[in-house]
């Protein structure tokens, strides 16, 4: 992708940005007796969709869970050396690390290994046993909340992540989404705008430099892996999500 490409994506960025700044409320304060799960469908959207929320929501004294569905094995597919297995391995490890930087334990962080790039494609055995071990992870704690994937995240995988969540989530629990590819693709945020969905926002500056942080874990992601010359994500990728406030969408 050449500069001006990227130059063009990231000015419609910033203006979506400010539309949703228009309508965006600030994310409220909670009772700390709550908890909150963060649904991801790979290693690094937590991070980059709810950086800033899990380490605010720590900071308050509350307790928080990262629930990563695929095993991110399929980021680097026909690359000559880096295999699969090695790969998920990576990718993990960048997750915990990057969760441990934004103050969450290890022990919180839950890898459900779902094949990477067939999320779309799971049989219903595989559906039925996530959603076993989504249930078992909801007994841990008092949670009143889950964040996933937006429904229209320009991105199969990450709508499936979605339709595997909302399927069979209990009706106590609140489901929010956030975006992540259609930051990138930013015209997709008119759709949610012209939704009427509820739209919340939050953005410090010490947040920020948490997560930028964090971000510099996924150096799989974010370095070229030899004999390749460029990294997995696109350039200028991660300048949208670096200095942006993080958007969380709630259906009425």
């Amino acid at each position: 992708m050449n500069w001006l490409k990227v130059y063009v994506r990231r000015l419609c960025a910033r203006d979506q940005e400010f539309r949703l700044n228009l309508v965006a409320q600030p994310w409220p304060a909670r009772p700390t007796v709550c908890a909150t799960l963060i649904v991801a469908p790979h290693p690094d959207d937590e991070t980059l969709g709810c950086g800033m929320l899990i380490a605010s929501r720590l900071m308050a004294g509350e307790c928080v869970h990262v629930l990563i569905l695929s095993d991110g094995s399929a980021s680097h597919r026909d690359h000559p050396t880096l295999q699969p297995k090695q790969l998920k391995s990576l990718r993990q490890a960048e997750s915990v690390c990057a969760m441990n930087i934004l103050g969450l334990p290890t022990t919180n962080v839950h890898f459900l290994d779902l094949p990477d790039a067939e999320l779309p494609h799971l049989s219903e055995t595989q559906k039925e046993e996530a959603r076993k071990q989504l249930k078992n992870i909801l007994s841990l704690a008092p949670f009143d909340q889950v964040f996933t994937t937006w429904r229209h995240d320009a991105s199969s995988e990450h709508e499936a992540a979605y339709a595997l969540i909302a399927e069979k989530l209990p009706s106590s629990m609140r489901l929010l989404e956030y975006p992540i590819w259609a930051r990138w693709s930013p015209w997709k945020l008119a759709q949610a705008k012209a939704s009427k969905c509820s739209i919340y926002r939050i953005q410090t500056k010490p947040l920020s430099v948490l997560k930028r942080q964090a971000l510099q874990s996924y150096q799989t992601q974010l370095v070229p892996v030899p004999p390749w010359i460029k990294p997995v994500l696109p350039r200028g990728f991660l300048s949208v999500f670096e200095h942006s406030a993080e958007y969380f969408f709630e259906k009425k």
